[in-house]
């Protein structure tokens, strides 16, 4: 099994029309966000104007979570809808997003054309243990930290670090480092895309 965890000092923050943003993990490696050239991408970002457009996103398929606060989204005509804490919404990069509210989000964003498919989910049952796979995970340490063990290996995952794994060859467990805490991690799984 292959892993690596990307600190918060790691990643690259920079600035959007509606907030900033935290970008966690970008491939393939050398690949930009701002030349469209990538074929994921996570990132974490604030959303602090009330009102706000999202960023074109052609060709890619985009899902979000919400960290904290609340928003409402529109994409193109369709009906408004909101979004809680640990909420989710899948939708085209490429339709014209507007949101209203304030909120910390988690975002992904896979093109359309890559092999893989990811897919969010915020784990709300910590502890937690996660079965062997050959499959690439990312765990997010949204709010608190974590502690993430694999057979004899324990490693802390703080606060806004990433967990990379590649093909767990057997079950590991990720829990609160702190009961009690306001604790929010979030797993993305990739799945290869099998033609029929």
């Amino acid at each position: 099994m292959k892993w690596e965890i990307i600190t918060a000092e790691k990643q690259l923050v920079s600035t959007w029309s509606g907030g900033d943003t935290r970008e966690l993990y970008i491939s393939p490696v050398g690949s930009s966000y701002t030349e469209r050239d990538f074929e994921l991408r996570l990132s974490s970002a604030t959303v602090t104007s009330p009102t706000s457009v999202f960023t074109d996103l052609s060709g890619y398929n985009r899902e979000l979570v919400i960290i904290s606060g609340n928003i409402r989204l529109q994409h193109e005509d369709a009906p408004v809808i909101g979004l809680q804490e640990l909420e989710k919404d899948s939708f085209d990069g490429g339709d014209r997003t507007l949101s209203w509210g304030v909120c910390q989000d988690f975002n992904v964003m896979c093109a359309k054309e890559s092999v893989c498919i990811a897919t969010a989910r915020a784990c709300r049952n910590l502890p937690e243990k996660f079965a062997a796979s050959q499959e690439e995970m990312f765990f997010y340490a949204a709010s608190g930290n974590f502690i993430w063990q694999y057979g004899n290996t324990t490693v802390e995952l703080h606060e806004k670090a990433l967990l990379h794994i590649c093909r767990a060859e057997k079950p590991f467990f990720l829990r609160a480092a702190v009961v009690g805490y306001n604790d929010k991690l979030i797993q993305v799984i990739l799945k290869r895309r099998y033609e029929s």
